[in-house]
């Protein structure tokens, strides 16, 4: 599921689960090889969906994707959207702070 009971993300821990993160995170370094594969995966998947999609559903995987790839530079420094960077990592800083206690204590 993409979002917990409490209506938070799941995206770490689907993250997490990959294989491929794993695999990529092991020994802390990314290399180009690393990165390229992911790319082709990324790439071969989309294509995939491409082929299997109903035009409706494809336009809506169109509009994740596209405003995922605007969220994105936006978070990682653009300086004109520090205040929404701020926000968003607050937020995910709570979620995260929350899973881990809920983990530690299991709630």
């Amino acid at each position: 599921m993409l979002f917990d009971k409490e209506g938070i993300l799941n995206i770490d821990e689907l993250v997490a689960q990959r294989p491929t993160f794993r695999k990529i995170m092991e020994d802390q370094i990314v290399t180009d090889d690393e990165l390229t594969n992911q790319a082709n995966l990324v790439v071969n998947l989309l294509k995939k969906l491409e082929q299997t999609l109903s035009p409706g559903q494809l336009s809506e995987v169109e509009n994740l994707l596209a405003e995922m790839s605007v969220l994105y530079p936006s978070v990682q420094g653009n300086s004109g959207f520090k205040t929404l960077k701020a926000r968003l990592w607050e937020r995910l800083n709570q979620q995260r702070h929350f899973l881990l206690h809920r983990r530690l204590f299991r709630l």
